[in-house]
């Protein structure tokens, strides 16, 4: 169980840097959500102001997961994602052509179960639907890549929220 109260009550340094509870709150909603897809073999029950905002049961089915979590009209029919070869293996879902957006809304990428995110996979799952979506549009996804610790450095941003691939063109072509 984890519980956040007044984090920064005590810090005056740190408080002032605080924005509104409702942004604050978004920032924490949008930290959770990765998790809450990735691990679907978790049950996490998420409060706010004493409110229940997320009860997801742990479950054997990540479609019911990204259902369940995302809430939104494209993850009726999404379409499953699976390759396995050239030393990795790539599983996740894909919204339907009919669901592209002109922002970058609800595209999740994990390496190893670890929420990233990646310009070229985007644009690789972006690229693959390009005789169905107009130019400059979106798709929403979640992908999860599991590669070799070795073929993937993960030390490059603070956050570990960017990686390098050794050998990129393969991760991209692959998705």
């Amino acid at each position: 169980t984890v519980i956040v109260e007044n984090l920064f009550k005590e810090i005056p340094a740190r408080f002032k840097y605080l924005r509104t509870e409702s942004t604050e709150y978004r920032k924490v909603l949008e930290t959770l959500i990765p998790y809450f897809l990735i691990y679907p073999n978790i049950h996490f029950t998420f409060t706010h102001n004493n409110k229940q905002i997320h009860n997801l049961p742990k479950t054997k089915d990540t479609g019911s997961r990204i259902r369940e979590v995302l809430k939104s009209d494209f993850t009726k029919d999404m379409l499953p994602l699976f390759f396995d070869g050239e030393g990795m293996k790539i599983t996740g879902y894909v919204a339907r052509p009919e669901y592209n957006f002109n922002k970058t809304i609800h595209q999740y990428i994990f390496i190893n179960k670890r929420p990233i995110f990646d310009k070229g996979i985007a644009r690789a799952v972006s690229e693959g639907f390009s005789g169905f979506i107009p130019d400059g549009k979106k798709i929403p996804f979640v992908v999860n890549l599991e590669i070799k610790s070795s073929l993937v450095d993960v030390n490059v941003h603070p956050k570990k929220e960017e990686v390098r691939f050794m050998n990129p063109f393969r991760v991209y072509s692959a998705v």
